[in-house]
């Protein structure tokens, strides 16, 4: 768990992580810069926290990029985005970070590919999307959700797919409902986009959309027990000890 805001509204540096033998949390070195509304992702052993604010009200956005190694516990600074943005997601696929969207001037659309190194433009998408998802599924990235604009929310219900080789997107089957400010998991092929935000009219939700990316549909796939707008998610394996 990293950076975010606090219950009195200050963005935070804190980084603490879980140990499912013992049931437990601990603090672990702070990140170089607050930050909120970001990207972080695993490539190989190391943590990358992409972007996002630094200050509350849509202030001090970032293009600043660290990475934290767990075997020093250290965080340091790696080549920075070539613009700052955030409400931006992304996915790590074939051991490389891909950044969506977000909330830099226009550029809604954007594509960055991180190799090691260097950002690099990738083609854009389709549709510009803000506070969407995006998941690393098979050979291809599918984003879907968000909105295309914070002053009047328009949900994007359109789905597309990214084939990172041919450098192409085509718009697949849409969300059966519109999720924004929502996180999304992957489990044996296929997507789950649970809760977030509906702006046309219906505020908060709780539904759950499955993408098979096998028969290439949605479905809806009962409800989260709870509201959870802007929560994050993961897929956590467990030891075999831990599942008897």
């Amino acid at each position: 768990m990293l950076g975010g805001c606090t219950s009195g509204d200050s963005v935070v540096d804190t980084v603490q992580r879980y140990d499912p033998r013992f049931n437990s949390w601990y603090q672990v070195a702070t990140m170089l810069v607050p930050r909120f509304c970001f990207f972080a992702g695993v490539v190989g052993n190391r943590l990358y926290a992409v972007g996002g604010y630094c200050e509350l009200g849509g202030e001090g956005e970032l293009d600043s990029v660290e990475v934290y190694d767990p075997e020093t516990n250290c965080w340091k600074f790696v080549t920075p985005l070539p613009a700052a943005r955030s409400s931006h997601v992304g996915s790590v696929h074939d051991g490389r970070i891909y950044i969506s969207g977000g909330s830099h001037e226009d550029e809604l659309q954007d594509l960055l590919r991180f190799d090691s190194s260097k950002w690099e433009y990738r083609a854009p998408m389709l549709m510009p999307r803000q506070q969407h998802v995006m998941a690393s599924v098979g050979d291809r990235l599918i984003v879907a959700g968000g909105c295309d604009d914070f002053g009047d929310y328009r949900c994007v219900f359109e789905v597309e797919s990214y084939d990172p080789v041919a450098n192409q997107w085509t718009v697949i089957a849409s969300l059966p409902i519109a999720h924004v400010e929502s996180s999304c998991v992957v489990i044996g092929g296929h997507v789950y986009v649970p809760g977030g935000v509906h702006f046309d009219g219906y505020g908060y939700h709780s539904k759950i959309s499955r993408y098979d990316s096998e028969a290439g549909t949605w479905e809806l796939m009962g409800e989260l027990p709870d509201f959870h707008p802007c929560a994050s998610f993961c897929v956590l394996p467990m030891p075999s000890y831990q599942l008897a």
